[in-house]
């Protein structure tokens, strides 16, 4: 039995694009008709503010930017695993996972900080691909650092995820001096450009004062999330964890660079868990790249494994989320 075999045993490929479609634009409704801002924390670090003021996160045109990115990034996604085959299948799951994942959440509806970090995760991911057997890394390490100092000036959480990334190196073989000083340079750029713009604009006081306020966390502070939202996260953990035991049994059968890989991707998840309990503005914002390092999981699980156990997961959870949300937001 063949590999495409097997994952048209778990969803046919017309059926993931066909439920992709119609549940993605059903979850994004009620963010598209009705508006919630006075609910939304506000979290205005240096380009968003800016950004904000041009297209206000809560206008029916910042959702529709938002949605069209998360499609967007969804189908990127996909040529990345089929340009570099870093999970076995190049299965169209990685699409559907993270377009359904991100619509489950309608705290990522907006065009929020979490939806721009995501842009600049993934790319930063994508050149961290790259990097496996690449004699030239150094590149590729100054553009991941670059990506992820960039996307802070707009989430500042982005920021934390460099030395992460160093593990990755590890990972990937590819933790060296050089490696490590041009992801430094790639992070210092962004931060030296816009303090230059700031300087001769006189104004350097405010990009101070916006990183500096990044520094006070409180934990364990998740007051915009219902009992629902919660319980939809708890239910998502437990098939991840499932997913990563399955990884662990099957350790053996995946080539070295899917291992290394799924690994990184592991530690990316539970590191972005870890960072969001320290406040409720984060763990809301870190919600969507919560939801792109699963969607990664969940697309190598269930495009390998077709047993009886995995398909009664796959419909179980998806049968529970639309009601769930269908509850909560529709009825």
């Amino acid at each position: 039995m063949t590999m495409s075999n097997r994952t048209n045993q778990i969803l046919l490929p017309w059926a993931i694009f066909l439920f992709t479609a119609v549940f993605g634009v059903c979850f994004w409704l009620k963010a598209l008709l009705v508006s919630y801002s006075a609910a939304f924390p506000a979290k205005e670090d240096v380009l968003f503010y800016y950004l904000n003021q041009v297209l206000p996160y809560d206008s029916f045109e910042a959702k529709i930017t938002a949605f069209a990115a998360v499609i967007l990034l969804g189908v990127f996604l996909f040529l990345a695993n089929r340009k570099y085959l870093f999970l076995r299948e190049k299965s169209s799951f990685l699409i559907f996972f993270l377009i359904l994942l991100i619509g489950v959440n309608e705290g990522s509806h907006n065009l929020n900080p979490g939806i721009i970090g995501l842009v600049f995760m993934l790319l930063a991911f994508v050149r961290f691909l790259g990097m496996f057997e690449n004699r030239y890394s150094v590149w590729n390490s100054f553009d991941i650092g670059f990506y992820l100092s960039l996307g802070s000036l707009f989430f500042f959480e982005m920021i934390y995820y460099v030395p992460i990334f160093w593990i990755g190196y590890f990972l990937y073989q590819q933790f060296n001096i050089k490696t490590l000083i041009a992801s430094f340079m790639g992070c210092l750029t962004p931060y030296a450009l816009i303090g230059g713009i700031f300087f001769l604009t006189d104004n350097l006081d405010t990009l101070i004062f916006s990183i500096v306020q990044n520094f006070d966390v409180s934990f364990l502070g998740m007051t915009f999330y219902t009992p629902w939202n919660v319980a939809s996260f708890v239910l998502i953990i437990i098939i991840a964890l499932i997913s990563f035991v399955h990884f662990i049994v099957q350790y053996n059968n995946d080539k070295i660079k899917t291992r290394g890989t799924l690994l990184f991707v592991y530690l990316l998840l539970v590191f972005s868990i870890f960072l969001g309990l320290f406040s409720e503005d984060i763990f809301l914002f870190e919600m969507p790249l919560i939801c792109l390092f699963l969607s990664i999981i969940f697309t190598h699980f269930f495009s390998i494994n077709t047993s009886r156990f995995s398909r009664f997961i796959f419909y179980a959870f998806w049968v529970l989320s639309i009601i769930g949300y269908s509850i909560q937001n529709i009825l």
